[in-house]
């Protein structure tokens, strides 16, 4: 019995710290609708990652692995309302009803705390209307080719009826 405890001790302490984090895929009743997070377990801040207009959380899918190996900390993504495998509340949609999704599923994961952003396009709306929201929790925001709140002048607004 003591040489198999000695051996399961030696096998973990050697290959353990080499496996892989397991991506962890779920869905979160917000109030209303699910949203679909993927969570790469890691340690320090987590980043939250937002994906453009008309993407998914599939679109960090090329980089996270790497990011994960090199800081080891927790990754975020998600699926807004209506994209991905998130669902769609048909009663109410919008910036701010979305954000209220975020901010739910966050606080159910366990991930109400500093975090850091990055986002791109249209996704940076979304990070900065947190980010004003939570200037206490957002340690850090990387905008990448982002979308600013000016662009949505009245005349495109109307465009997009």
């Amino acid at each position: 019995m003591r040489h198999s405890t000695v051996l399961i001790f030696i096998f973990l302490s050697v290959f353990l710290p080499c496996a892989k984090a397991q991506t962890l895929d779920t869905l979160v009743d917000v109030g209303g609708y699910k949203l679909h997070f993927s969570i790469i377990p890691g340690k320090g801040i987590p980043i939250l990652f937002d994906a453009g207009g008309g993407d998914d959380a599939t679109t960090w899918d090329g980089i996270l692995r790497p990011i994960s190996e090199i800081t080891h900390t927790t990754l975020i993504t998600y699926d807004r309302i209506g994209f991905g495998k998130s669902g769609l509340d048909t009663n109410q949609h919008g910036i701010l009803k979305m954000i209220d999704g975020l901010e739910t599923g966050l606080h159910k994961l366990g991930y109400w705390g500093n975090i850091m952003l990055v986002a791109h396009s249209q996704g940076a709306i979304y990070a900065q209307v947190f980010a004003f929201r939570h200037p206490e929790l957002v340690k850090a925001a990387v905008m990448i080719d982002g979308t600013t709140p000016c662009f949505y002048n009245l005349s495109r607004l109307q465009r997009y009826g």
